[in-house]
């Protein structure tokens, strides 16, 4: 699961989920971040509210990345059961 931003708002993320900010995307993966992107799976994208997972899946699909944008936010998934963690 990727999380393009709901860390920032909340200080958590999902548990396993790789931060990976809508910015940075923007700008261009370096061979680090592609390298922790995964091809050979789907990328499950998720934020605060749903908004910035559609953007981040319409960059990553481009760029050859299997994904689905998750529409819940981060609250919605935290209430769902889904473990949260502290950000680093």
């Amino acid at each position: 699961m990727l999380d393009s931003m709901g860390v920032v708002r909340s200080g958590c993320h999902v548990d396993g989920a790789i931060l990976l900010p809508i910015s940075i995307l923007r700008k261009g993966l370096s061979e680090e971040d592609s390298k922790a992107l995964p091809k050979d799976k789907i990328l499950y994208l998720h934020c605060a509210v749903g908004m910035r997972a559609m953007s981040a899946a319409k960059i990553l699909d481009k760029q050859s990345y299997t994904v689905r944008p998750l529409k819940p936010g981060f609250d919605d998934f935290v209430s769902a059961g889904f473990p949260k963690e502290k950000a680093d």
